[in-house]
C-alpha cells in the first residue's frame, strides 16, 4: 500500500512537473516577446513609463507577502488534512490576513504612485495601479497553492489561455487597424485578466476541498507559533532579494537614468524573470510540492529528490542560458535606443546574479519545508553584513562596483549554505547535464541566430 501511494505521487509529479516545464516555457516566452515587440513599437517614453509602473506594482507586492508564498509547502499537509483544518488554518489563519495586508498595500502603493515621478500621468491609472497589485497578490498566493497540492494542469492551462487573450486584446486592434497600443489598454486588460484569474483558482480551491476528507484530528501543536516564526523568518531571508531585483532596478534606473534606459533594462529583467520563473516551475512549485509531501519520509528518499529536481532544473536552465548567451544581441535590435556604459554594466552583472541564484533555489525551497529556516535567516544575515561592508567601502563608489560587491557576497553566502546542507542532510550541489541536451540546444541557437535572428 505504501509503495503504491508512492509511485502514485511519483507519477503526480512527473505530470505536474511536465506541465509546469511546457507551460512556463509557453507564457514566458510569449511574455517576453511581447515586451520585446512592444519596445519596437510603443514610444519610448510610453514603454519605459509602463516598465516601470509594472515593477513598482511588483515590487511592492512582493514586499507585502511577508512570507506568506515561501512558507505555504512547510504546512501544507496540515491545512489539507481535512475539512476543519482547511477552513480554520489555510482560509481564517493563512488567506485572510494576508488578503487584508493586501489591501493596505494597495492604499499605501496609491499614495506612492499619486506622488511619485509618475503624477502628471492619467488618473485611470491611479486607479488601476493598486487595484492589479491587490488581485496579482491574491492571484500569486492562490497559485502557489494550487501548484504545491499538484493541481497543476488546469492551473497552466488557464494561465496559458488567459495570457493569450491578453495579447490578443493588445495586439488585434494594432495589426488590424495599426491602433496605438496604448498605457490604459495594456493596464486595463491586465486587470480584467488577473480578476478572472483569481476567480478561476477560487473555483479550483473549492473543488479541491470538496474532496477533503470531514475527519477530526488533534490540533497541530503550536500551530500559530510556527506559522508566524516561518513566514516571518522566510520573509527576512528573501526581503533582500527585492532590492536587487528588476522590479527595484527598473524604478531605479528610470531615476537615474531616465525613462528610455529604464525600458531597455526592462528586457533584460523580463528575460532574468522569466528564467526564475522557470526555474519556479520546477524548485518551488512542483518541487515544493513534492517537499512537502515527502517531509516525513527517510532522509535518504528526500535527498533522492533533492538531486532528481536539481538535474531537471540543470536541463532546463542550461539550454535557455545557452540561447540567451548565443543570441543576446537579437533580444535588444528592435529599437534605435542604446543603454549608456553603466547602463550596459549593470545589465549584465544583473544577468549574472540571476544565474547564480537560479542553481541555489533547490537548497532554499529544502530549508524551509523542513522548517530551518532560522539557519536560513542566519545565512541571509551574514550576505547582507557583508554586503553592508561593500556599500560602506570607499572603494565600492559606483553602482557597479556595487553589483560587483552583491555577487562576490552571494557565491560566499551559497558557498555556506552548500556547505551547511551537506553537513546536516548530506546535500550535494550537482551540475550534472544531459549532454545530448546541451548539443542540442547550441545547435540550435546558432541555426536561429544564422537563418532567424539575422
Amino acid at each position: 500500500m505504501q509503495d503504491q501511494k508512492k509511485g502514485n505521487l511519483k507519477t503526480k509529479f512527473k505530470s505536474s512537473l511536465k506541465w509546469n516545464i511546457s507551460g512556463s516555457f509557453f507564457y514566458e516566452t510569449t511574455r517576453v516577446l511581447n515586451q520585446i515587440f512592444l519596445l519596437s513599437t510603443m514610444s519610448p517614453n510610453n514603454y519605459g513609463i509602463m516598465a516601470t509602473t509594472f515593477s513598482f506594482i511588483y515590487f511592492i507586492m512582493y514586499l507585502s507577502e511577508f512570507g506568506a508564498t515561501q512558507a505555504l509547502p512547510a504546512f501544507l499537509n496540515i491545512f489539507i488534512k481535512n475539512k476543519n483544518n482547511f477552513r480554520h488554518y489555510f482560509i481564517k489563519l493563512y488567506l485572510l490576513p494576508q488578503i487584508i495586508i493586501y489591501l493596505l498595500a494597495s492604499v499605501a502603493a496609491l499614495i506612492l504612485y499619486k506622488n511619485s515621478i509618475f503624477k502628471a500621468q492619467n488618473s485611470i491609472l491611479l486607479l488601476v495601479v493598486p487595484a492589479t497589485l491587490f488581485f496579482e497578490g491574491i492571484r500569486s498566493l492562490l497559485r502557489r497553492f494550487l501548484h504545491n497540492i499538484l493541481e497543476t494542469k488546469k492551473t497552466v492551462l488557464i494561465e496559458n489561455i488567459l495570457m493569450t487573450a491578453f495579447l490578443t486584446i493588445i495586439w488585434l486592434p494594432y495589426i488590424i487597424t495599426k491602433q496605438e497600443i496604448s498605457l490604459n489598454r495594456i493596464f486595463i486588460t491586465f486587470l480584467i485578466i488577473s480578476i478572472i484569474s483569481v476567480m478561476f483558482f477560487i473555483t479550483y480551491i473549492f473543488n479541491f476541498y470538496k474532496q477533503i476528507p470531514n475527519t477530526k484530528s488533534q490540533p497541530p501543536h503550536k500551530i500559530i507559533k510556527r506559522i508566524i516564526k516561518t513566514r516571518l523568518f522566510s520573509y527576512s531571508t528573501h526581503i533582500g532579494k527585492n532590492f536587487f531585483s528588476g522590479n527595484f532596478l527598473t524604478p531605479f534606473f528610470a531615476y537615474n537614468f531616465g525613462l528610455v534606459d529604464a525600458g531597455i533594462f526592462n528586457i533584460a529583467n523580463h528575460i532574468a524573470e522569466s528564467i526564475k520563473a522557470i526555474t519556479k516551475a520546477i524548485i518551488i512549485f512542483t518541487g515544493g510540492g513534492l517537499f512537502a509531501k515527502l517531509k516525513s519520509e527517510s532522509i535518504k528518499i528526500k535527498r533522492n529528490s533533492f538531486r532528481s529536481i536539481s538535474v531537471t532544473l540543470n536541463n532546463v536552465m542550461f539550454p535557455v542560458l545557452i540561447f540567451i548567451f548565443i543570441n543576446n544581441k537579437f533580444i535588444f535590435r528592435l529599437k534605435e535606443v542604446s543603454l549608456t556604459f553603466s547602463a550596459t554594466a549593470m545589465t549584465m552583472l544583473f544577468f549574472v546574479i540571476t544565474a547564480i541564484e537560479l542553481f541555489f533555489m533547490a537548497y532554499e525551497q529544502f530549508y524551509i519545508v523542513e522548517e530551518k529556516v532560522k539557519k536560513l535567516f542566519l545565512f541571509k544575515l551574514i550576505e547582507i553584513i557583508m554586503f553592508y561592508g561593500v556599500i560602506s567601502s570607499k572603494g565600492f563608489a559606483s553602482p557597479i562596483l556595487i553589483l560587483l560587491g552583491l555577487l562576490i557576497t552571494k557565491l560566499i553566502n551559497y558557498a555556506i549554505l552548500a556547505t551547511n546542507a551537506y553537513a546536516n542532510w548530506k546535500l550535494k550541489p550537482t551540475l550534472k547535464v544531459n549532454l545530448n541536451i546541451i548539443y542540442a540546444s547550441i545547435l540550435l541557437s546558432l541555426l536561429f541566430k544564422f537563418f532567424i535572428s539575422r
